[in-house]
């Protein structure tokens, strides 16, 4: 359900509300995966809720977009794969998921001169608790209560520069078998995450040559994905790729 609230040439603001309900049956791999599929596994069921706002704004020089929501989701037996020591990674059903939080984004594309830049930015709080007879209640496995991340791109001719970055929160990777165990839970640690890259296109004749050069996480931020898996630290990519027009248009 949509309600457009004030709406002009270059100017509107909305608001939504969905409600929703759900019934997952499980997929082939989560019963019969190897020897880690669990053919006893119920439906997911549930329902989900979802309100917000959207404005926009387009101008000569200028557009934009802001976009806010809410989300709530109650899902009974929620499916999920969890490391399960010499057999990898195994499905089990949780009796009970309580997943709501916030979400922002905004985006901008302006120009000035012959520049032309865009920014966007993205913002997650997401408290996604086990519970119901899984006691204790409990943050879900790899699953951030915050999370965001930015980038800009600039564009000028045939020059294009970009930069984003990322915030992942901490993430728990396992469960606490009861309540005294909370506060000894280990999770991963929050980490940052900088890139940026520079990219030139040239032509030659008929023919274009796109060159590229990326630094990835510029930082040589120390982090994991997953638990005991380290990931690269700072690293660089060059990247040349031509488009080779055989065709003579002279005939």
């Amino acid at each position: 359900m949509e309600y457009t609230i004030h709406s002009n040439y270059d100017s509107s603001l909305k608001t939504f509300f969905n409600a929703s309900r759900s019934y997952r049956v499980p997929t082939f791999n989560d019963r019969f995966w190897g020897t880690q599929g669990n053919p006893n596994l119920d439906p997911e069921e549930g329902m989900s809720l979802e309100t917000g706002f959207e404005h926009k704004l387009d101008k000569e020089k200028l557009t934009s977009t802001l976009r806010v929501n809410a989300f709530y989701m109650n899902i009974n037996n929620w499916i999920e794969w969890l490391p399960g020591g010499s057999d990898g990674w195994v499905p089990t059903s949780l009796d009970k998921v309580i997943s709501k939080g916030i979400e922002i984004h905004y985006n901008a594309n302006f120009n000035i001169g012959n520049v032309n830049s865009d920014v966007t930015a993205n913002y997650t709080l997401n408290p996604s608790i086990k519970t119901g007879n899984d006691n204790p209640d409990q943050q879900r496995v790899y699953t951030p209560k915050n999370m965001a991340n930015m980038s800009y791109m600039l564009n000028y001719k045939r020059f294009t520069f970009n930069v984003d970055g990322s915030y992942t929160g901490e993430r728990f990777y396992d469960y606490a078998g009861d309540e005294s165990k909370l506060a000894e839970r280990e999770a991963l640690k929050s980490y940052t995450l900088v890139n940026c890259g520079l990219a030139y296109k040239l032509k030659v004749k008929d023919h274009q040559f796109d060159c590229s050069f990326s630094a990835n996480n510029i930082f040589d931020t120390d982090y994991q994905n997953q638990h005991y898996y380290a990931m690269p630290g700072i690293n660089f990519r060059l990247s040349i790729s031509a488009k080779i027009n055989v065709i003579n248009n002279n005939n």
